[in-house]
């Protein structure tokens, strides 16, 4: 759940950190497969309590 917090790390990881050769739209898909991964992994519970949160990250995102 911490990745839902710091989206901006993500991006560091994806295009800055790691220095991965990436072009705009696979650093993109990066990150969003590891927050889909993320919400995947949570609890039934949990993701009952986020989803709000998840989908409004991922449609401002990424559409």
């Amino acid at each position: 759940m911490a990745h839902f917090d710091c989206i901006p790390s993500l991006f560091h990881l994806a295009f800055g950190k790691n220095e991965m050769d990436k072009s705009i739209e696979e650093g993109t898909e990066f990150v969003k497969k590891k927050l889909e991964r993320d919400f995947n992994k949570l609890s039934d519970r949990t993701k009952e309590e986020i989803k709000d949160r998840y989908e409004n990250i991922m449609k401002v995102l990424f559409g």
